[in-house]
């Protein structure tokens, strides 16, 4: 003869709800089907098991497993939701009037019933009806609000157990679950972290480098504490120990100079003309690397920190230099120039050397400067754009002068094109001194060839 067993708790596996176990509508397969996909459930209510998975647990086949699944989404049990290609179906268990039914008898029975549960507060009670009652959501709502507390009690004392304790039910022994645990011993507040105190003149600077667009650390952050014991020490002159014994220093900081610095800083980081010709890495610089970086393997201060270098100096401009290109924002323009160069020159348009491509770049620029200064005092046609004439007109204007004057070539260069005095002198007097640019006798605008007129 076999050995007699207590079931009570001994068993893992799909639990039936009471109030779908009595539904004639629902066959037993269907019921099976919908007590396991609860069971694949997680605490956020989504269960996602494959339909593979699902007929073998049931042991039957997919299509099977199919038809029941069908049947709960008719009914209104659950929800499909399609996760997209090759991912498994979503499923959500939707609240249905089958559930306070059965509440609302169970309510009553619980009431009349008085070898069952004659004291409402009674642990052995307590468990009996937390299993049955107490974890079906959204019915409490409509019982009534005596009730309801009493569901409340229950339910508080059938999951409050002391940590670490170990029940032996039946065959197994069972121990608290983590939430149990993380419920009898909750974790202690962090403490809220307060910024450090920050001086009027700290301030000041921390606002000015703000109003320059520039990011700066959170006050709760321990970045934001560094910097402001940077600043401290900045105008208490113990930041720069090396630096402050040179010759460049002038005894003591101020706030003059730290603005000098951040405005320098400043242009580097957004003017297309000044150094750094690649300015990504530039921008991404917090306040505590422009102040003070130690972590740069040099013995030399100045290279350690963004302030002394933009203090000392103003950003170099990129025309000059001979390893970084400009922006070019006029293709078309430096073309042109590009084309004319070669061609009055004698020179290899690819063998063009940084510095002199630069210039040509940054006349486009200054072109542009100078339509929007003379909007009123030139007339341009439609057919071609307004640069692409003034450009052509430049090129035009110097290739008169060094007719004129031979000796200008052994001394002429590219940075002529972008100096002052051809936007001031050469070019507007040439503009003005050709004639098929003037107003008529009519007093009315000509177009010339170049599709420019002079007013």
């Amino acid at each position: 003869m076999s050995k007699r067993i207590n079931p009570f708790m001994l068993f893992i596996g799909a639990f039936v709800p009471n109030w779908l176990l009595i539904r004639p509508e629902i066959s037993p397969g269907e019921k099976l089907c919908y007590a396991r996909l609860c069971q694949f459930a997680g605490r956020n209510g989504i269960a996602f098991p494959k339909l593979e998975t699902l007929a073998k647990e049931l042991a039957c086949s997919v299509s099977q497993v199919q038809r029941n699944l069908n049947v709960l989404i008719e009914q209104g049990l659950i929800e499909k939701d399609r996760a997209g290609l090759q991912a498994s179906n979503h499923y959500y268990f939707l609240e249905h009037r089958w559930m306070s039914e059965e509440m609302s008898s169970d309510v009553e029975c619980a009431k009349v019933n008085n070898q069952t549960c004659s004291d409402m507060h009674n642990q052995t009670c307590s468990d009996m009806h937390n299993q049955t009652c107490a974890k079906k959501t959204g019915l409490y709502n409509e019982i009534e609000s005596k009730t309801r507390e009493d569901l409340e009690v229950l339910r508080t004392s059938s999951s409050a157990k002391p940590s670490g304790r170990i029940e032996k039910r039946g065959a197994r022994e069972i121990k608290p679950t983590p939430l149990q645990k993380k419920e009898a011993n909750p974790p202690l507040a962090k403490p809220v972290k307060r910024g450090p105190k920050v001086s009027e003149l700290a301030q000041e600077v921390i606002d000015y480098w703000c109003s320059k667009g520039f990011h700066m650390h959170r006050e709760d952050s321990t970045a934001f504490e560094i910097a402001v014991d940077k600043i401290n020490r900045l105008f208490a002159k113990t930041l720069f120990v090396d630096f402050e014994v040179s010759e460049h220093y002038k005894g003591k900081w101020d706030m003059s100079d730290v603005r000098k610095a951040i405005d320098n800083f400043h242009l580097a980081v957004n003017s297309l003309d000044h150094m750094p010709a690649n300015k990504k890495w530039i921008k991404k610089t917090s306040f505590n690397q422009f102040l003070y970086n130690p972590r740069i393997n040099t013995k030399y201060e100045v290279e350690k920190s963004l302030f002394l270098k933009y203090y000392l100096q103003k950003p170099e401009l990129v025309s000059k230099s001979r390893v970084f290109s400009a922006n070019d924002m006029y293709p078309q323009v430096t073309k042109i120039f590009e084309n004319w160069w070669t061609k009055s020159f004698s020179a290899d348009r690819w063998a063009l050397d940084t510095p002199t491509r630069n210039h040509f770049i940054f006349t486009g620029r200054k072109i542009k400067t100078f339509i929007e200064e003379n909007k009123n005092r030139f007339l341009f046609g439609t057919n071609v754009e307004p640069m692409t004439q003034i450009a052509r007109r430049l090129t035009e204007c110097f290739d008169k002068e060094l007719r004129e004057n031979d000796s200008l070539y052994s001394i002429f260069n590219s940075s002529w094109l972008l100096s002052e005095k051809t936007f001031t002198e050469r070019l507007p007097r040439y503009l003005i001194g050709v004639k098929d640019m003037r107003l008529s006798k009519e007093g009315k605008a000509t177009e010339s060839r170049y599709e420019i007129v002079y007013v």
